[in-house]
């Protein structure tokens, strides 16, 4: 079993999409781009991860992006679907061989046969300015009356359908031959204006038995920083680099694992304390982890920090010598 997948993750904002992700080493796609459409990485409306893909068509044009090179009696492909307004005719988002899902002007999701006949029309409508994911699975048939084709729509990485919006047959036109490409987008020229179609996380999975799911989400890493030596007294600063290749990081948390017990301060990537003092140097180590935007935790980095011993000190009322600290006026 294959799974072909382009997360367009490490792709520059803006720039024009001409074929594989280079950057994560995606299955290359191939562009179908009619008069006055285009094809380029956005960050706008990711559905997965940082960045994604803008298919802007042209009025009555096509735009769409085809895995191609497939042959398999059973296909499921994905994505994610966001849109900043309904168009005006129906169009194309999402196509398993001939069988094809499009979004009407209203919102609603219509999926039709291998012979283009509509077979199915949602109860509800989706909305613009919302991140759904599309799924559908195709199964050819033997004959014209007895292939499968099943179909969904969630919100982003809902493990629920939409109410209204799933399609099961097992007696559908499908084809009678292998299923050969996976095409996302507007796959044909029609009558809607032009239209915007973001694009995330395409997927296609040959010799399937259900939809694909959701887009897997990898661990960030963190670095700690450098260790550092520092002086008695003085306030020290922690800054933890985090990185993920299919998102953002969240957020941050530090600890502290040996050494003198301090209190950090601050929020962030950064913490700081007031380095302790005493008549020895001081070895404190602190560890801190990372978490993306999709839940996911790092392993732990730590950093050491090596407190350097008092040079002064005075008699406490207890008879003990404390180190003391000294102020420039």
């Amino acid at each position: 079993m294959a799974l072909l997948q382009n997360s367009f993750e490490g792709q520059t904002n803006g720039t024009s999409a001409t074929g594989t992700n280079s950057a994560n080493s995606g299955t290359a796609l191939a562009f179908n781009r009619g008069t006055g459409s285009t094809t380029v990485y956005s960050n706008a409306h990711p559905g997965h991860g940082s960045i994604g893909l803008l298919l802007a068509s042209g009025a009555s044009a096509a735009c769409s992006a085809v895995f191609n090179g497939i042959s398999t009696p059973s296909l499921a492909v994905r994505r994610y679907f966001y849109t900043d307004a309904l168009p005006t005719a129906t169009v194309g988002v999402l196509g398993v061989g001939t069988v094809s899902a499009y979004i009407t002007s209203t919102g609603a999701v219509q999926v039709n046969n291998a012979s283009g006949s509509a077979v199915f029309t949602s109860s509800v409508q989706l909305s613009a300015n919302t991140q759904y994911r599309f799924e559908l699975w195709v199964q050819s048939g033997t004959t014209t009356s007895n292939g499968v084709i099943n179909f969904a729509v969630y919100l982003g990485g809902a493990t629920t359908a939409v109410t209204g919006t799933t399609y099961t047959s097992s007696t559908a036109n499908t084809g009678t031959t292998n299923l050969v490409t996976a095409t996302y987008g507007r796959a044909a020229a029609g009558t809607a204006s032009a239209w915007n179609d973001y694009l995330d996380e395409p997927a296609a999975q040959d010799s399937a038995t259900g939809f694909i799911g959701t887009a897997a989400n990898n661990t960030p890493t963190v670095d700690a920083g450098a260790d550092q030596s520092v002086e008695p007294f003085s306030t020290v600063t922690l800054t933890a680099t985090g990185s993920d290749t299919d998102g953002t990081i969240a957020s941050y948390a530090w600890t502290q694992t040996s050494g003198t017990g301090v209190t950090l301060s601050g929020t962030g990537a950064s913490r700081t304390f007031t380095a302790p003092a005493a008549q020895s140097s001081q070895v404190l180590v602190f560890s801190v982890t990372c978490t993306d935007d999709g839940g996911a935790t790092s392993s732990p980095d730590t950093v050491t920090v090596t407190v350097l011993p008092a040079t002064e000190f005075y008699l406490s009322s207890g008879g003990v010598w404390q180190p003391l600290q000294t102020i420039e006026l």
